[in-house]
């Protein structure tokens, strides 16, 4: 039971209270508060500029939690999760990339508000261990941010594409409702009757504005993780393997069986592609990628600099060198080219160890908690599938990338640590 419970609602526990909250306000300010500001008042930015505004939020924001951060955590049995450690490096190279990044000062800001970020949404889970609190609030941020969507449905035309949402564009209102959507089917499974009635309401209200949306990405990702997930904790847990080793092995055995299918049916790539996407070129993805890969190979190992190629200026090689429409890209469209582009290959290969370890995590937790596992396997494998065609990894603004800090640090908690009283 959290400690602050017991206390009564002092004003001390208050401030607990709020500084168990700080994840998930990170994540409802990125998810809804931001956006609403945006649409509300457009003339003073766009979809893409870092407004006033959100630098404030933010600052506010680390400041708040580095101080209650510096008052709890002497009164609690802190550990760092083993799987952050890759975290950290991955940090301290993307910091080092500055020095040689093609737009250091660009590189400089934007490298500062990713580490307020990781502050916010890292630190007070660490700090506190408070999952259950946790998990309950992240499911309210994103069952609030799902009604509001639906509720503009009646007020906000849909775009060409599909239904967008309080959003610039459909595929972000796909990925809110997705993640709702995750959360909502663990609500569903292990909460109280209450909490089970509104989270099939919450579910409801997701998957309609994920049809609606148009966003073909999130609705099959969000279906299959948590299938994928599910299926990779049982086979773990009955079988004592690894469950990061399990996901390998199945993603291996879909991509064995579709390759010996198309060669049974006399199907190929391209009509696959088609079939998902409309066309063989992921909606003009390939064009991007052909350039991003030639950008790679003129520094491979570490990069051009942290958030130092897309959005950099007019002299940036992106739009001086980019064909067509490329170059008015904000990003790869694919968070592995992007993180290549930017840290090189071993900025590569720590991230995506950093997704292995949280995977092998999310199995080790499984042991105390299968639920939270299972939620928390699910989110990761949906970042980790997503960013095959979105670019969300290390992006501080990006919900996505917000709520796998909280899955990577949840499932990095394997145990349960009670803080003690804090007087």
């Amino acid at each position: 039971m959290d400690f602050y419970r017991n206390k009564g609602l002092s004003s001390l526990h208050k401030l607990y209270r709020f500084y168990v909250l700080i994840p998930t306000l990170g994540c409802f300010f990125a998810a809804v508060a931001s956006p609403l500001n945006l649409l509300l008042r457009p003339d003073s930015g766009s979809q893409n500029v870092k407004r006033p505004e959100d630098l404030i939020f933010w600052i506010f924001l680390t400041g708040s939690c580095l101080l209650l951060t510096g008052y709890f955590w002497p009164r609690t049995k802190v550990c760092l999760p083993r799987n952050l450690l890759w975290l950290l490096l991955y940090l301290l190279l993307a910091g080092l990339s500055i020095s040689w990044a093609f737009a250091a000062d660009i590189s400089f800001k934007r490298y500062g508000q990713l580490i307020m970020v990781v502050t916010c949404i890292t630190l007070p889970i660490i700090v506190t261990r408070e999952t259950n609190s946790l998990i309950s609030d992240l499911f309210i941020c994103f069952a609030l941010a799902v009604c509001i969507n639906f509720a503009a449905i009646f007020t906000i035309p849909p775009t060409k594409l599909g239904f967008s949402g309080i959003y610039g564009q459909k595929n972000h209102l796909g990925l809110i409702a997705a993640l709702a959507f995750l959360l909502s089917l663990h609500e569903v499974c292990r909460g109280s009757l209450g909490r089970r009635l509104l989270g099939v309401a919450v579910l409801g209200v997701a998957a309609f504005l994920l049809l609606a949306s148009g966003s073909k990405t999130s609705l099959g990702i969000a279906v299959l993780a948590p299938l994928l997930a599910g299926l990779s904790l049982s086979i773990s847990i009955s079988f004592g393997v690894s469950p990061a080793g399990v996901i390998t092995y199945l993603c291996a055995l879909i991509a064995s069986v579709m390759f010996i299918t198309s060669d049974i049916f006399q199907f190929d790539q391209d009509d696959v592609l088609t079939f998902m996407f409309g066309d063989p070129t992921f909606s003009g993805r390939t064009n991007i990628w052909a350039f991003v890969s030639d950008m790679i190979e003129r520094k491979p190992l570490l990069g051009w600099g942290y958030q130092s190629f897309w959005l950099v200026g007019p002299e940036a090689p992106s739009v001086r060198e980019a064909p067509g429409f490329v170059g008015f890209m904000l990003d790869a469209h694919n968070g592995y080219l992007d993180t290549i582009l930017q840290t090189g290959f071993l900025g590569l290969v720590l991230l995506v160890t950093l997704i292995i370890s949280s995977i092998s995590a999310a199995g080790r937790l499984a042991k105390t908690n299968i639920y939270h596992a299972w939620l928390v396997f699910s989110l990761l494998l949906f970042t980790a599938l997503h960013n095959g065609m979105e670019s969300t990894l290390v992006r501080s603004g990006d919900i996505l990338w917000l709520v796998f800090l909280v899955a990577a640090t949840v499932g990095g908690l394997t145990g349960r640590v009670e803080p003690k009283t804090p007087v």
